[in-house]
């Protein structure tokens, strides 16, 4: 398959996502859980560095719209006719991931917009110098958590093992290292991901960044070469 012919391919699949995404009653019970919570961390928040550092642990609720996206399929059996239309499996992941990346940026971009109206209501803070990064960090790290969230799907295939085993890594496993060892949490998924919305970390903004992106195109790595293996 050619770059060309993959690339057209994945854009037809694309639009059966959206088409999909749009469809679904998940992809709007959990954007809306989303943005409520969002709101409800920045009213309790001290001020906005908390509140974006906030919004960056609501990444949890991309990672489990795309760890849904692919292992509702599999859990319905939807995924046979999928692949009936097109065989090509890499297309179809790498679909998921632009796809939820999307869904992502705009719900990452959404949850921070009614963190800060909130916080302005609630506190009248002034402008922090800090915050164009803060956003864009927290915005970026909602998009990687869709393709993280794909990934994990593709890797797992079963939906109560994919979505159990992400909360109990974000609720338990995180906070646990967390405390165990504060220099290794700074390099979790959670840690890095809030560093890289302005939160507090072991290490640099770029290291925190980096890793983030590392995570993400393991797990959609990991992912692809189990799909690519699996009996459907």
């Amino acid at each position: 398959m050619s770059a060309a012919d993959f690339t057209q391919r994945v854009r037809a699949q694309i639009l059966v996502e959206e088409d999909r995404c749009w469809r679904s009653r998940t992809t709007w019970v959990l954007a809306g859980s989303m943005l409520v919570v969002a709101g409800l961390v920045a009213f309790a928040a001290k001020d906005r560095q908390a509140v974006f550092s906030g919004v960056a642990a609501l990444r949890v609720f991309v990672v489990l719209l795309g760890v849904l996206s692919v292992t509702s399929e599999h859990h319905h059996g939807e995924v046979v006719w999928r692949y009936l239309i097109e065989p090509g499996r890499s297309v179809h992941v790498a679909a998921k991931a632009f796809t939820y990346a999307v869904i992502g940026m705009v719900l990452g971009a959404a949850s921070v917009a009614v963190g800060v109206v909130v916080t302005m209501l609630r506190l009248g803070a002034p402008a922090n110098p800090g915050a164009p990064k803060a956003v864009l960090g927290a915005v970026v790290g909602a998009a990687l958590a869709g393709v993280l969230g794909v990934g994990i799907g593709a890797a797992v295939r079963n939906q109560t093992a994919a979505v159990v085993g992400t909360l109990v890594g974000v609720l338990l496993v995180e906070p646990l290292v967390a405390a165990l060892a504060p220099a290794v949490s700074a390099y979790l998924p959670g840690a890095a991901a809030a560093a890289v919305a302005g939160g507090a970390a072991g290490a640099t903004w770029i290291a925190s960044a980096l890793t983030t992106v590392a995570y993400a195109a393991g797990a959609l790595a990991a992912g692809a070469s189990a799909v690519e293996r699996s009996d459907v």
